[in-house]
């Protein structure tokens, strides 16, 4: 199970054209990693890592991040 979301902010008045992906993938310690990508459209982006112990603890994270993104107006795309 992958669980994760995309999502975009386009607002052309403010020049303000971004993306906000984050998904859960397991590695081969049984850690649970959030994969964070954000940046421009058409960009690269920046990537980061968080590692968690449990696929709950890692699960919550998502559902936070999600939340804030949605306050600050992003569209969301879900996998």
């Amino acid at each position: 199970m992958q669980a994760g979301f995309r999502t975009t902010k386009i607002d052309s008045s403010q020049n303000c054209y971004r993306f906000y992906n984050a998904y859960l993938v397991q590695d081969l310690f049984s850690d649970w990693n959030l994969v964070l990508e954000w940046g421009r459209l058409g960009s690269p982006g920046t990537l980061r890592i968080r590692r968690y112990a449990t696929q709950s603890e890692a699960e919550d994270a998502i559902v936070d991040l999600l939340k804030v993104r949605l306050t600050r107006r992003y569209l969301p795309q879900y996998l």
